[in-house]
C-alpha cells in the first residue's frame, strides 16, 4: 500500500486501491471497468464509505453484546420477595374469603 501513496498516475492509483479492496470480485471488476480515473476514485470513495459504516455498525453491535454479557444478572430473589409465597398466599386468600 505504500507504493500507492507514491503513485503519480491517478489511473494506476485507482487500479491499485480497487484491486486491494475487501470487496466482492464483481464489485472490484465494476470499479476497474470505469474508464475515467476521477469517476473511479469517486466510486471507490463510496465503496469505502459503505465499508466504514458496516465496520461502525459491527463495533456498535459488539459493544452492546459485550455490555449485556457483562451486566449483572437480575436476581430471582427480588421477584420471590415481591410475590407472596404459595403458602402465605393461600392463607391470605382463606382469610379474605371468610370476611
Amino acid at each position: 500500500m505504500i507504493a500507492a501513496v507514491r503513485m503519480e498516475d491517478p489511473a494506476k492509483l485507482t487500479d491499485t486501491i480497487a484491486a486491494n479492496l475487501a470487496a466482492l470480485h464483481r464489485e472490484k471488476q465494476e470499479l476497474l471497468e470505469i474508464f475515467d480515473p476521477a469517476e473511479r476514485l469517486t466510486r471507490i470513495g463510496d465503496v469505502l464509505d459503505i465499508e466504514i459504516e458496516k465496520l461502525n455498525m459491527d463495533r456498535t453491535i459488539q459493544s452492546r453484546v459485550k455490555r449485556q454479557m457483562n451486566a449483572p444478572k437480575k436476581s430471582t430473589t427480588s421477584t420471590r420477595r415481591s410475590r407472596p409465597s404459595r403458602k402465605n398466599w393461600g392463607a391470605a386468600k382463606r382469610a379474605s374469603s371468610t370476611n
